[in-house]
């Protein structure tokens, strides 16, 4: 099973809904040699929503079930999507012995089971339907997800001002 990396970077650094745009880069390896494919596209969103749709589109690109590693500058898809709450349950085996099973889920696969209702406010979450996209495809993937500064950083952001300064 072949590594895809996803790479996802968004212009759009304010709390308003914003007109700006986003770069996603797709990388994996093919018989030793890196292919790479980017796109940008211009969104209006929020900071957050911004780092949720791009990682949405990105992950649209997919046409494998290879496992993804997926970078991304968002701090809310990352803490929203990443598998890093361990969760408890307890189960019955064969010889009726309850064990206790964790296993690791995401905030994206709990409010998924809920419904995608906030709790408290009974309606249904902001960008609901975004999340549900993105939930249907991680689930058809084994994925991790990293934040922070990486090989395509710089690039990324050049491309974004370069984007930003042609049409402006």
């Amino acid at each position: 099973m072949a590594v895809i990396n996803i790479y996802c970077l968004s212009g759009i650094k304010t709390v308003r809904k914003s007109k700006g745009y986003c770069i996603y880069l797709l990388e994996t390896q093919y018989k030793g040699e890196n292919y790479t494919r980017h796109w940008i596209d211009e969104i209006v969103e929020t900071q957050n929503s911004a780092g949720l749709e791009t990682a949405r589109r990105a992950l649209e690109k997919i046409n494998t079930e290879d496992e993804l590693m997926i970078y991304t500058d968002s701090n809310f898809f990352e803490a929203n999507a990443s598998r890093n709450i361990i969760t408890q349950s307890r189960v019955t085996d064969e010889a009726g012995s309850v064990i206790r099973e964790e296993t690791l889920t995401s905030r994206m696969e709990q409010w998924r089971e809920a419904g995608w209702i906030n709790p408290r406010t009974g309606e249904k979450r902001t960008n609901w339907e975004k999340w549900e996209e993105v939930a249907k495809i991680l689930e058809t993937h084994p994925y991790r997800i990293s934040k922070g500064v990486h090989s395509y950083t710089h690039w990324m952001q050049s491309e974004l001002k370069r984007k930003v300064l042609q049409t402006a």
